[in-house]
């Protein structure tokens, strides 16, 4: 299989191209960005998703793929971040849902195998959204992926733990640091990864304002140090 960040800085550049309902972009593809009510721009994890699944079936990699699905393992998640938990004999759990998994097939085996549990979010969301995809991506056994989706960045989006709308690094970080507290929330081998990507259509820090694409694969053996590597991690790769 191509490898993740690859199909997404193809992904990156099909969004960036793609025309909206309310101007007069010509789209390098049918999909488009759909308006609101109030005749502004409609971007959302759906237009990512959608075009992740084109650029992978292009890839020709033999692999499957299903959407929204089951988790093995079960979480309850409730209202507050305070009751996101792994479901144990005394807390009642149900499978939570996946946004998109891979897998592949062998010819002599008789089953699909997972090889990679794909979460997709769209803006600077609510830290608990963040949290809960993290804690699945870090408890179901196979290899993780996270990837954000933002109409546009400034100096303050990616990094911005003193103010009160915290950057998507942040809550990434912080993410991590609650979760890693306990021990099984880890399910998975030395070699697991969880590969954290965030596409932005406009970087407003970059003159041209061209497309952004950052990433980071995280091990278990980084759990440790993830919050004094956040200079490494603002590292951007065009």
């Amino acid at each position: 299989m191509e490898s993740v960040v690859e199909i997404c800085k193809e992904v990156l550049s099909r969004l960036s191209q793609m025309g909206f309902e309310k101007n007069e972009t010509v789209s390098t593809g049918q999909l488009i960005f759909p308006s609101k009510s109030d005749n502004t721009l409609r971007i959302s994890e759906q237009e990512l998703r959608q075009v992740f699944i084109e650029v992978f079936n292009e890839t020709k990699n033999g692999l499957y793929y299903s959407i929204e699905t089951p988790t093995i393992n079960n979480y309850s998640f409730g209202k507050n971040h305070d009751d996101i938990k792994i479901s144990s004999e005394e807390l009642t759990g149900q499978s939570a849902l996946l946004d998109m998994c891979i897998f592949e097939k062998e010819n002599d085996q008789s089953h699909y195998t997972r090889l990679l549990n794909i979460e997709f979010k769209h803006d600077n969301v609510d830290f608990k959204n963040f949290s809960k995809d993290i804690l699945k991506l870090m408890h179901e056994k196979e290899n993780g992926a996270f990837i954000l989706l933002l109409e546009n960045t400034n100096s303050g989006t990616l990094i911005n733990n003193g103010e009160k709308r915290r950057g998507a690094i942040d809550k990434l970080i912080q993410s991590f640091n609650i979760h890693k507290l306990k021990e099984q929330h880890w399910n998975g081998n030395e070699q697991k990864y969880i590969e954290l990507i965030i596409l932005s259509l406009e970087d407003k820090n970059n003159l041209n304002k061209k497309p952004l694409l950052w990433h980071r694969k995280i091990l278990k053996k980084d759990l440790d140090t993830i919050k004094a590597d956040i200079v490494e991690w603002l590292k951007v790769e065009d």
